[in-house]
């Protein structure tokens, strides 16, 4: 058996972890799993397209922690601030860099970015298009971010507790705590910014937003692959 995986690999690890034509799923992906992957992020991106269909829609996180105000950071002294803020770039979704995952991502012609100053995804297919307009509180959610309770979290290499999707669901169950972020929208000759709630969770809160996920999990050599999706709630 080869050491890396082809595209026929990850299809197959795709369909036995549930994902089928004209799901929605939010993918996250770590380096290491891209490492293995013949044709790297090419192929995993296309591969989901190609299962997925036009119908089906891809959700790619590009968030950009760059554009948090340093008062938020604190990867500054206090002093530093001031000018921090008026050197820093405001995010646009043309140019905001992510991960190099999500930014090869935004390389294809039919990929669109929301304009969320930190908390942005990326999507691909038969999406919300008021998704891509949404600036406002608790951007990882089922409303807004993740655009739909039937939506699949799909990890690969990467752990379930750091699934984004648990967002989703804390808020849906009224779990975790409740914070106040800001960030730079805008680099003009007065700079503009954002304040908007967002939600943390410890590992207990994660952990029980796990046990309200259905999750599947597919082992190929050293590589996993999960997928999570939310239970049924009232």
């Amino acid at each position: 058996m080869t050491d890396y995986m082809t595209k026929e690999e990850v299809l197959r690890m795709l369909k036995a972890v549930d994902i089928v034509t004209n799901d929605t799923i939010c993918l996250q992906v770590q380096a290491s799993f891209v490492s293995k992957v013949l044709g790297g992020m090419q192929t995993i991106i296309e591969s989901c397209m190609e299962l997925l269909s036009q119908n089906g829609c891809m959700i790619v996180p590009t968030f950009t922690l760059n554009c948090l105000d340093p008062v938020i950071t604190k990867q500054y002294p206090w002093e530093d601030w001031k000018l921090i803020r008026k050197e820093m770039h405001g995010y646009k979704p043309s140019l905001s860099l992510s991960s190099p995952f999500a930014n090869q991502f935004l390389k294809y012609e039919e990929v669109q970015r929301s304009k969320h100053p930190v908390y942005s995804f990326a999507y691909w297919g038969g999406y919300r298009k008021t998704c891509l307009d949404w600036m406002g509180d608790y951007p990882i959610s089922f409303e807004e971010g993740l655009m739909d309770k039937d939506v699949k979290s799909v990890l690969l290499g990467e752990t379930c507790e750091n699934s984004y999707l648990l967002y989703a669901v804390a808020k849906q169950a009224g779990l975790g705590t409740t914070f106040l972020q800001r960030a730079k929208v805008q680099r003009v000759k007065t700079s503009v910014f954002k304040t908007f709630f967002q939600l943390s969770l410890n590992a207990e809160e994660k952990q029980k937003c796990l046990s309200l996920c259905q999750k599947k999990s597919y082992i190929w050599k050293d590589c996993t692959i999960y997928s999570l999706s939310l239970n049924k709630m009232d």
